[in-house]
């Protein structure tokens, strides 16, 4: 069950120490509109294999955000879904016509550079390209799986255990995501819907600090869904290096996944960490996962582990 991997899970607090309302307003400033274009410096469209045509973007990290690696695909052609699954940089879902897709992930180190990734695509998910991206110190490893190989062979491999910095200060990360989900997971042909937000870490003191998730769910019109009964879960990977965090957190205890709710208003998903010492960056991964264990993609968010004495 979600994908043989030794998950543990939390019960998150809704909104904690922050208000749901200032993160609500946090999702207009971070988050881009479905419509518009990706941002980013490394914009390529893809045209070659009619009737498919997406664009892919990535944005290097910024001084307001300088751990922050977004990662974006458009779909160009109106009508039309193109499914996708863009390896290294985690974005892995279908995406409508006209509207884009966004992934963060995170590293405290510079990029590495802006090679090319497997991106597989197409309604079987049976044609690769590759596309480029700022890649992390972290993704080195699985770009060298990849190198000379054929896409739609490759293996994922998970990000190196060792890449985070050690010492680190507490700090406050927002980042936006936008990843679609068929209204019902069953069929390849229902109508989809956006799930997106934005998530990240927001210090609460000098030894805690409170990740958090805030998202909503739109419709193909961009409005907000009230009525809909969700299939879809939010789990937390709790494996290898994110392990020890588990120890830390103050607020929330082991559950049962967590739900997406349909609301008017946005809903925020969080829980505190409190640590003495040295800190850790790292990136903690959510599965989006539906009745029966089924994982239908990912999105990242950005966390500290304190070290703990053995």
């Amino acid at each position: 069950m979600y994908r043989n991997l030794a998950l543990a899970l939390v019960t998150f607090i809704c909104a904690g120490s922050f208000s749901s309302k200032a993160l609500a307003q946090d999702i207009e400033k971070y988050l881009p509109k479905a419509s518009e274009p990706c941002a980013g410096e490394l914009e390529k469209r893809h045209q070659s294999d009619p009737p498919w045509d997406f664009t892919t973007n990535s944005k290097r990290p910024t001084t307001e955000q300088p751990t922050v690696y977004l990662h974006c695909i458009f779909n160009n052609v109106p009508n039309s879904v193109v499914e996708v699954n863009w390896l290294i940089p985690g974005v892995k879902q279908p995406i409508p016509g006209n509207r884009s897709a966004i992934g963060p992930k995170y590293s405290n180190e510079m990029p590495v550079g802006f090679p090319e990734g497997c991106l597989i695509f197409g309604n079987l998910r049976d044609k690769s390209l590759k596309a480029q991206f700022w890649a992390r110190p972290e993704d080195v490893e699985q770009l060298q799986g990849e190198k000379g190989k054929d896409c739609l062979s490759v293996q994922k491999v998970d990000a190196r255990a060792d890449a985070g910095k050690t010492g680190v200060k507490l700090s406050d990360i927002v980042a936006p995501f936008r990843m679609f989900l068929r209204v019902d997971p069953s069929s390849s042909s229902s109508p989809l819907i956006a799930f997106e937000g934005i998530t990240g870490a927001r210090a609460t003191g000098s030894r805690s600090y409170e990740s958090f998730i805030t998202y909503r769910l739109r419709d193909a019109k961009d409005s907000s869904l009230t009525e809909y009964e969700s299939p879809y879960w939010i789990v937390p990977v709790w494996v290898d290096q994110a392990k020890p965090l588990l120890r830390s957190i103050v607020a929330g205890s082991k559950g049962e996944p967590v739900p997406l709710r349909a609301s008017k208003e946005p809903t925020t998903v969080a829980f505190e960490a409190s640590g003495s010492g040295d800190w850790t960056f790292r990136e903690l991964e959510y599965a989006v996962v539906v009745k029966g264990g089924k994982t239908v993609g990912s999105i990242f968010s950005p966390v500290f582990i304190p070290y703990l004495p053995r």
